[in-house]
C-alpha cells in the first residue's frame, strides 16, 4: 500500500535547497524552480526567509481579501514537511534537512532508555509537565546545525547570518513592531546577509480561538503591514515569506478514557495529537490494532512502523540515528478534524484549532515574495 502525504519535491526543504544553491552550497534535495528564478533576478544584499507559525494557505484564504498584501504577493504554494507541526517543520527550515535526518519529528518523543515521553521544546514530562533539569534532552541527542551558520562559514564570513525570534528566545522581540524594526536594522547594515525570521502567530491564537475570526484577521493584517514596511524601508532585499504548517478547526477525543486500549501501551503516545506514535507491549499488538480500529478508524489511519518507513512519510535522506527508535510500533494519522487528548485538562482547556495530521489543508503553505 502506497502512503503519501507531503510532496517532498515541493516542500520546505526544496526551498532551503534553493537557498543553498544561491549561496554556492550543494543542495540537499531538488531545488524549488520558482525560488531559483527569483533569487537570480538580482545580486541581493539581503535574503530573508520569514516563517509565520500556522499561516497556511487556508488561513490566508479564510481571513483576508483578494487585495490583501498576503494574497497579492503570494506567488506559489508548497507543502510542509511531515507531520505539519512546528518542532518538525521549523527544524527543517533552520537546518535544510527532512525530519528523517534531523530526528525532530513532533512535539514529544518517547525516550526508551528513560522510559519517558518528553515534550521536546520545553524539556518537560509529557504527562506531568514536570520540568527536567539540565541540558535540553532533544537538543543533546538530536543537535541542530543551522543552515545559516554553514552559509556564513562557507563564505568565510562574507555572508552574515542572523536569526530574529519572538521573546521566548534570548534577545527575542517582544512585539511584531520590534520584529519589523530589528529586521530593517539588520538589512540596512553593510554587506550580504542571510536572515531567518520566525514569528509565533497566528498559530498561538488559532489554537485557542479557531482558524477564522476577527482576532486572526487582525493578526494577518498586522503581519501584512509589517512585511510592507520592511519592503519599503530596505533596499536590495528579497523576502521569502511562508509558514511551518497550517491549521484546521478541531474536536478533542479523550483518549485517556479508553482503558482497554491504554492497557496495551508501554507508554503514553508521543509525537503529536494528530500524528500519534504508539509503543505496544509485547503480545498486545493484535489487540491494540483491533481496539484502535474499532474506536477510531473513522477518524485516523493506522500504519505499522514498517509501512511508515517504507513509504518515506518523514522524507528522504540520511537517517538520523534516533529515527527508528522514535517512530512507534504503530503510527496513527488523523484524516478528520479530531485530536487525541493525552490526559484530562486541569483548566478545562481544549484546542479549537490544531495541526499535525494528514488533512491536505494542514500542510499546504504559501510562497509569498517581495523584493526591492
Amino acid at each position: 500500500m502506497a502512503i503519501s502525504y507531503v510532496n517532498y519535491n515541493n516542500c520546505i526543504t526544496n526551498l532551503t535547497s534553493s537557498i543553498q544553491k544561491h549561496f554556492s552550497l550543494t543542495p540537499n534535495y531538488k531545488t524549488n524552480e520558482l525560488i531559483d528564478k527569483l533569487l537570480v533576478q538580482k545580486d541581493y544584499e539581503n535574503v530573508i526567509v520569514f516563517v509565520f507559525d500556522g499561516m497556511g494557505n487556508s488561513i490566508i484564504d479564510k481571513n483576508t481579501s483578494k487585495n490583501h498584501y498576503l494574497q497579492t504577493h503570494r506567488v506559489g504554494k508548497m507543502d510542509s514537511t511531515f507531520p505539519p507541526t512546528t518542532a518538525n517543520c521549523t527544524t527543517s527550515f533552520i537546518t535544510g534537512l527532512n525530519p528523517i535526518s534531523t530526528g525532530w519529528l513532533g512535539w514529544s518523543t518517547y525516550y526508551k532508555d528513560l522510559s519517558r515521553v518528553i515534550d521536546n521544546y520545553p524539556n518537560c514530562d509529557a504527562l506531568s509537565k514536570e520540568k527536567i533539569d539540565g541540558e535540553n534532552i532533544a537538543l543533546k541527542r538530536m543537535p541542530i546545525k543551522d543552515l545559516g551558520t554553514i552559509i556564513q562559514e562557507k563564505s568565510n564570513d562574507e555572508v552574515k547570518y542572523f536569526k530574529v525570534f519572538p521573546s521566548f528566545a534570548e534577545n527575542g522581540c517582544k512585539s511584531l513592531k520590534e520584529f519589523e524594526h530589528r529586521i530593517c536594522k539588520i538589512c540596512n547594515q553593510k554587506g550580504k546577509k542571510y536572515i531567518y525570521a520566525y514569528w509565533g502567530e497566528p498559530d498561538y491564537t488559532m489554537h485557542d480561538e479557531g482558524t477564522c475570526n476577527d482576532h486572526v484577521k487582525s493578526i494577518l493584517n498586522k503581519i501584512g503591514k509589517a512585511l510592507h514596511h520592511i519592503e519599503r524601508k530596505t533596499k536590495n532585499t528579497i523576502g521569502i515569506v511562508s509558514a511551518d504548517h497550517s491549521q484546521i478547526d478541531v474536536t478533542p477525543i479523550a483518549l485517556y478514557t479508553y482503558f482497554d486500549l491504554l492497557s496495551c501501551l508501554k507508554a503514553p503516545f508521543s509525537c503529536d495529537s494528530r500524528c500519534a506514535f504508539f509503543f505496544i507491549k509485547e503480545g498486545k499488538e493484535e489487540e491494540f490494532k483491533q481496539l484502535f480500529n474499532k474506536y477510531f478508524s473513522q477518524f485516523y489511519d493506522l500504519y505499522s512502523k514498517d509501512e511508515v518507513i517504507e513509504n518515506h512519510i518523514f522524507g528522504y535522506g540520511k537517517e538520523n540515528e534516533m529515527f527508528k527508535d522514535e517512530v512507534g510500533d504503530y503510527v496513527a494519522i488523523a484524516k478528520d478534524r479530531y485530536y487525541f487528548m493525552q490526559s484530562v485538562s486541569e483548566d478545562g482547556h481544549f484546542f479549537k484549532g490544531h495541526h499535525a495530521g494528514g488533512v491536505k489543508e494542514e500542510f499546504s503553505i504559501p510562497i509569498i515574495v517581495f523584493d526591492n
